[in-house]
Protein backbone atom coordinates (compact mmCIF):
# COMPACT_ATOMS: atom_id res chain seq x y z
CA UNK A 1 0.00 0.00 0.00
CA UNK A 2 2.96 2.71 0.41
CA UNK A 3 4.50 1.61 -2.41
CA UNK A 4 1.00 2.69 -3.84
CA UNK A 5 0.81 6.04 -1.99
CA UNK A 6 4.30 6.78 -3.45
CA UNK A 7 3.85 5.86 -6.84
CA UNK A 8 0.48 7.76 -6.40
CA UNK A 9 2.08 11.26 -5.18
CA UNK A 10 4.72 10.97 -7.56
CA UNK A 11 3.06 10.56 -10.84
CA UNK A 12 -0.14 13.47 -9.12
CA UNK A 13 3.33 15.85 -8.37
CA UNK A 14 4.99 15.10 -11.97
CA UNK A 15 1.36 16.61 -13.47
CA UNK A 16 1.06 19.36 -11.21
CA UNK A 17 4.92 20.49 -12.06
CA UNK A 18 4.54 20.01 -16.02
CA UNK A 19 1.04 22.40 -15.76
CA UNK A 20 2.56 25.14 -13.81
CA UNK A 21 5.37 25.83 -16.50
CA UNK A 22 2.65 27.78 -17.86
CA UNK A 23 4.36 27.18 -21.20
CA UNK A 24 3.40 24.96 -24.06
CA UNK A 25 5.72 23.42 -26.42
CA UNK A 26 4.86 24.73 -29.95
CA UNK A 27 4.96 21.42 -32.43
CA UNK A 28 6.21 22.24 -36.29
CA UNK A 29 3.12 21.87 -37.72
CA UNK A 30 1.86 24.89 -35.52
CA UNK A 31 4.62 26.89 -36.51
CA UNK A 32 4.77 25.81 -40.35
CA UNK A 33 1.29 26.59 -40.38
CA UNK A 34 1.73 30.41 -39.19
CA UNK A 35 4.84 30.64 -40.83
CA UNK A 36 2.94 29.66 -44.16
CA UNK A 37 0.27 32.17 -43.75
CA UNK A 38 2.85 35.20 -43.24
CA UNK A 39 4.73 34.00 -46.17
CA UNK A 40 1.04 33.52 -47.77
CA UNK A 41 -0.21 36.94 -47.11
CA UNK A 42 3.08 38.99 -47.91
CA UNK A 43 2.80 37.22 -51.34
CA UNK A 44 -1.00 37.99 -51.63
CA UNK A 45 0.23 41.78 -50.63
CA UNK A 46 3.20 42.16 -53.03
CA UNK A 47 1.07 40.54 -55.80
CA UNK A 48 -1.06 43.25 -55.30
CA UNK A 49 1.82 46.31 -54.29
CA UNK A 50 4.15 46.07 -56.89
CA UNK A 51 1.61 45.76 -60.19
CA UNK A 52 0.20 49.00 -58.98
CA UNK A 53 3.69 50.48 -58.06
CA UNK A 54 5.04 50.03 -61.85
CA UNK A 55 1.86 51.05 -63.65
CA UNK A 56 0.86 53.81 -61.13
CA UNK A 57 3.86 55.03 -59.37
CA UNK A 58 4.09 54.92 -55.40
CA UNK A 59 0.72 57.57 -55.43
CA UNK A 60 -1.22 54.38 -56.28
CA UNK A 61 0.60 52.15 -54.57
CA UNK A 62 -0.32 54.80 -51.35
CA UNK A 63 -4.23 54.16 -52.30
CA UNK A 64 -3.46 50.08 -52.21
CA UNK A 65 -1.32 50.16 -48.87
CA UNK A 66 -4.06 52.29 -47.50
CA UNK A 67 -7.12 50.93 -48.73
CA UNK A 68 -6.30 47.10 -50.56
CA UNK A 69 -4.20 46.31 -47.50
CA UNK A 70 -6.45 46.04 -45.07
CA UNK A 71 -9.02 44.62 -46.78
CA UNK A 72 -6.24 42.24 -48.13
CA UNK A 73 -5.45 41.39 -44.22
CA UNK A 74 -9.29 40.87 -43.13
CA UNK A 75 -9.91 38.73 -45.85
CA UNK A 76 -6.68 36.69 -45.40
CA UNK A 77 -7.48 36.35 -41.60
CA UNK A 78 -10.89 34.76 -42.12
CA UNK A 79 -9.70 32.44 -44.36
CA UNK A 80 -6.72 31.16 -42.34
CA UNK A 81 -8.94 31.47 -39.25
CA UNK A 82 -5.74 33.19 -37.97
CA UNK A 83 -5.65 36.73 -36.68
CA UNK A 84 -2.91 38.29 -38.70
CA UNK A 85 -1.76 41.89 -39.32
CA UNK A 86 1.06 44.23 -40.18
CA UNK A 87 2.71 45.99 -37.04
CA UNK A 88 5.58 48.90 -36.73
CA UNK A 89 6.93 51.26 -34.36
CA UNK A 90 6.52 54.01 -36.29
CA UNK A 91 3.68 53.64 -38.01
CA UNK A 92 1.61 55.27 -40.99
CA UNK A 93 -2.26 54.14 -40.48
CA UNK A 94 -3.12 53.73 -36.70
CA UNK A 95 -4.61 50.32 -37.44
CA UNK A 96 -0.77 48.88 -37.66
CA UNK A 97 0.09 50.03 -34.11
CA UNK A 98 0.98 47.09 -31.98
CA UNK A 99 -0.10 45.76 -28.50
CA UNK A 100 2.74 45.71 -25.60
CA UNK A 101 3.45 42.15 -26.95
CA UNK A 102 4.54 43.10 -30.17
CA UNK A 103 6.12 46.29 -28.95
CA UNK A 104 8.70 44.21 -27.36
CA UNK A 105 9.86 41.72 -29.80
CA UNK A 106 9.61 44.81 -32.43
CA UNK A 107 12.28 46.33 -29.92
CA UNK A 108 14.01 42.92 -30.05
CA UNK A 109 14.33 42.85 -33.89
CA UNK A 110 15.74 46.72 -33.94
CA UNK A 111 18.33 45.52 -31.18
CA UNK A 112 19.00 42.30 -33.72
CA UNK A 113 19.57 44.55 -36.51
CA UNK A 114 21.94 46.70 -34.64
CA UNK A 115 23.98 43.81 -33.62
CA UNK A 116 24.26 42.52 -36.99
CA UNK A 117 21.87 38.90 -35.74
CA UNK A 118 19.35 39.64 -37.94
CA UNK A 119 18.60 36.86 -40.76
CA UNK A 120 15.91 35.72 -42.84
CA UNK A 121 15.14 33.12 -40.47
CA UNK A 122 14.47 35.56 -37.82
CA UNK A 123 10.90 34.73 -36.43
CA UNK A 124 9.55 34.43 -32.30
CA UNK A 125 7.19 31.89 -31.10
CA UNK A 126 5.82 32.29 -27.96
CA UNK A 127 2.56 31.09 -25.94
CA UNK A 128 0.52 33.17 -23.77
CA UNK A 129 -3.00 34.28 -23.31
CA UNK A 130 -5.01 37.15 -24.86
CA UNK A 131 -8.17 37.84 -22.64
CA UNK A 132 -8.36 34.80 -20.66
CA UNK A 133 -8.02 32.47 -23.97
CA UNK A 134 -4.66 30.37 -24.52
CA UNK A 135 -2.93 31.31 -27.39
CA UNK A 136 0.01 31.24 -29.99
CA UNK A 137 1.72 34.57 -31.24
CA UNK A 138 4.26 34.55 -33.84
CA UNK A 139 6.11 37.51 -35.29
CA UNK A 140 8.24 37.58 -38.41
CA UNK A 141 10.24 41.16 -39.55
CA UNK A 142 9.64 42.87 -42.68
CA UNK A 143 12.75 44.41 -43.91
CA UNK A 144 12.71 47.29 -45.80
CA UNK A 145 13.68 46.73 -49.69
CA UNK A 146 14.82 49.48 -51.80
CA UNK A 147 10.83 49.93 -53.52
CA UNK A 148 9.81 50.33 -50.00
CA UNK A 149 11.44 53.81 -50.00
CA UNK A 150 9.54 55.50 -52.92
CA UNK A 151 7.25 56.00 -49.87
CA UNK A 152 9.15 55.15 -46.75
CA UNK A 153 12.50 56.79 -47.24
CA UNK A 154 13.41 60.63 -46.82
CA UNK A 155 12.02 63.41 -48.01
CA UNK A 156 14.46 63.66 -50.51
CA UNK A 157 13.65 60.08 -51.78
CA UNK A 158 9.92 60.80 -51.80
CA UNK A 159 8.29 62.18 -54.93
CA UNK A 160 7.12 65.54 -53.67
CA UNK A 161 3.87 64.47 -55.14
CA UNK A 162 3.52 61.50 -52.69
CA UNK A 163 4.83 63.65 -49.96
CA UNK A 164 1.29 65.84 -50.20
CA UNK A 165 -0.39 63.11 -50.53
CA UNK A 166 1.13 61.29 -47.25
CA UNK A 167 0.59 64.33 -45.77
CA UNK A 168 -2.90 64.61 -46.36
CA UNK A 169 -3.96 60.85 -45.67
CA UNK A 170 -1.82 60.31 -42.95
CA UNK A 171 -1.42 63.65 -40.89
CA UNK A 172 0.27 61.38 -38.26
CA UNK A 173 2.70 59.76 -39.89
CA UNK A 174 5.87 58.17 -38.92
CA UNK A 175 6.61 55.86 -41.19
CA UNK A 176 9.45 57.89 -42.96
CA UNK A 177 13.50 57.81 -43.12
CA UNK A 178 14.03 54.66 -43.63
CA UNK A 179 16.94 52.94 -44.85
CA UNK A 180 17.47 49.99 -47.11
CA UNK A 181 17.62 46.84 -44.41
CA UNK A 182 15.85 48.39 -41.96
CA UNK A 183 13.21 46.81 -39.32
CA UNK A 184 9.69 48.12 -41.32
CA UNK A 185 7.90 46.45 -38.76
CA UNK A 186 6.74 42.44 -38.52
CA UNK A 187 3.68 40.33 -39.79
CA UNK A 188 2.29 39.42 -36.29
CA UNK A 189 -0.19 36.35 -36.29
CA UNK A 190 -2.09 35.03 -33.27
CA UNK A 191 -3.84 31.67 -33.13
CA UNK A 192 -6.09 30.08 -30.36
CA UNK A 193 -4.70 27.28 -28.99
CA UNK A 194 -7.45 24.69 -29.56
CA UNK A 195 -7.84 25.74 -33.20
Amino acid sequence: MKKFIIIFLSILFAVITSGCSGKTEINETVKNEMRTAAKGFTSKLKNILVPNLKNGGPVKAIAVCADTAQLLTKNYAEKTKLEIKRVSLKTRNLKNQPDAFEKEILIKFDKMKVKNELVPETEVFETTEIKGEKVIRYMKPIITQTVCLNCHGDDNQINPEVIKLLNEKYPNDLARNYKEGDVRGAISIVKLLNN
